[in-house]
């Protein structure tokens, strides 16, 4: 990179990176003596080769620390992995931006930390660069050297120890834009705080600390894991980061009634398979989820109540709920018919003609007269506006009663303990909200129990006494000691490695389990 160049193999395994965050900290006493043992190398380096006698110790400590637990966030997940950073002056102005770092500066941060930890070994560096030609580049990248990484282990540095600073901001607004060469382009807008943004934000801050402080992990074998890597890797998708707990609520098209749904949680970017792995304080979840909630407001908008009718069945697609399902939401989001039947044709999950598309629409419409007027009229991220509310107010009702609930859009996960408190509470504010009740659908674990089954067999066999919920699936099994085959309980230890290990960490580091 910078004036060298590089093959594309190179420029391919730099663009494997994340992009930092200026808001990671840690009040661990390891990671404080990690960071104490490099500063001190750092400004004798600075003062000795840079020729400057006087230099601000703590704004470079503040610096440091942000470098090191963004490259040891990098190396947890994968340490091929790089870290994107900007180099540019301007990405550090003073302009009192809600979403920068304002303690953060270019000369401290690029010149005295960055340059320096390059100049003593501790990281692999490449200045980024932009072509105007083809319009396109990249920020600049680094990730840990041997040097540093061999530091991590002797510090005993673990990923529980990475946490967010509550400064960050929490309620981001979002706009965007088409270049010249059409792409669409998203944008963060700065925006000035009125009663309602500081009540968001209050009720997010009051959900995250609790997030925070819980054991939220997925209990999957690791060749599990290691294929869910594999697998978000290949959909260039953000890396498995369980430190990753704090939502933020985003809003688009520069407007605090469009969108505003919750994301950022770790759980949300992993494949549906594997949601019903997820454990909390290390106890089972279930899933449940608002069915048809974007039709359901639509039509108590004009006054119906649909009860349990489907609007996903239209005739000739009765066996293709599923595509159904999607194009509705797509003709929901889109801005136009035209643009509706386009997105359709072209959905990758989708695989249909043009002509299909059309003929899809069409049913809609046939099926319903009544809210066909919102098909092809944006009206998408209106509703998702709404159903942001309902998410607010469930998690932050359950938050009062110490019960976390993990928000996939416009579903929940919880504690199976807790499952009967977040259905109450999914229907009331459904129904305070919209006027009518709500169709809940709880996600069965298909998944979860065939493993289980399997296990089961292979630690007790025909012994001990199995026990099951009203819809059949096995809950658990009562045994003695003498029920279990002692071999095999060691060897499924040895399977779910990763897990053990952070729970370890957990209880090591935090001291408790909820």
């Amino acid at each position: 990179m910078g004036n060298k160049k590089t093959s594309n193999r190179q420029q391919q395994g730099l663009y494997y990176s994340k992009p930092i965050n200026f808001f990671l900290c840690s009040n661990f006493p390891h990671v404080d003596a990690l960071v104490n043992d490099i500063l001190g190398e750092l400004i004798a380096h600075i003062q000795s080769n840079h020729q400057i006698k006087r230099v601000h110790r703590d704004k470079i400590k503040e610096s440091l620390s942000i470098v090191i637990l963004n490259l040891y966030s990098v190396f947890t997940t994968n340490p091929k992995k790089y870290l994107s950073y900007p180099r540019g002056n301007n990405n550090f102005s003073r302009d009192n931006s809600r979403y920068k770092n304002q303690d953060i500066g270019y000369e401290t941060f690029i010149k005295r930390v960055v340059n320096g930890l390059k100049e003593l070994d501790y990281i692999e560096d490449h200045t980024g660069f932009y072509e105007k030609d083809f319009n396109y580049g990249m920020n600049s990248r680094m990730r840990a050297s041997s040097k540093l990484s061999e530091l991590f282990t002797e510090h005993k540095l673990a990923p529980i120890m990475i946490e967010r600073d509550t400064s960050e901001e929490v309620i981001i607004l979002k706009d965007c834009s088409i270049d010249e060469h059409y792409q669409k382009n998203k944008f963060i807008v700065e925006y000035e705080d009125t009663e309602t943004t500081h009540q968001m934000r209050e009720n997010l801050q009051m959900i995250n600390h609790l997030l925070t402080t819980q054991f939220i992990d997925l209990h999957i074998t690791d060749k599990e894991q290691d294929e869910l890597d594999k697998e978000l890797r290949r959909k260039d998708k953000e890396s498995l980061d369980f430190t990753r707990v704090r939502l933020k609520r985003i809003f688009n098209n520069n407007s605090f009634e469009e969108g505003g749904r919750f994301y950022h949680g770790w759980w949300q970017g992993i494949p549906k398979k594997y949601r019903e792995f997820i454990t909390i304080s290390d106890k089972k979840t279930d899933e449940v989820d608002y069915s048809s909630i974007h039709p359901r407001i639509l039509y108590a908008r004009e006054g119906v109540d649909i009860a349990d009718k489907d609007p996903y069945t239209i005739q000739g697609y009765e066996d293709r709920r599923n595509v159904i399902k999607i194009a509705f939401n797509i003709i929901l989001n889109a801005e136009t018919k035209e643009k509706a039947i386009n997105a359709i044709s072209k959905g990758d999950k989708l695989n249909i003609s043009k002509k299909t598309a059309l003929e899809i629409y069409q049913q809609l419409e046939v099926q319903h007269p009544l809210i066909k007027k919102y098909f092809g009229s944006g009206e998408g991220v209106r509703l998702q506006y709404i159903d942001s509310q309902i998410a607010e107010r469930v998690m932050v009702n359950l938050a009062r009663e110490n019960i976390v609930a993990l928000p996939v859009h416009d579903s929940f996960i919880v504690r199976k303990s807790h499952r009967l408190d977040l259905q109450i509470e999914m229907n009331n504010v459904f129904k305070e909200l919209i006027g009518i009740p709500p169709k809940q659908d709880t996600k069965l674990p298909k998944h979860k129990i065939k493993r289980e089954i399997a296990e089961a067999d292979k630690l007790y066999g025909d012994r001990g006494l199995r026990y099951y919920d009203d819809e059949g699936n096995l809950e658990g099994v009562i045994v003695s000691g003498a029920d279990i085959n002692p071999h095999e309980l060691f060897k499924l230890d040895d399977e779910y490695s990763y897990h053990q290990k952070r729970l370890g960490e957990w209880y090591e580091h935090k001291g408790h389990i909820w």
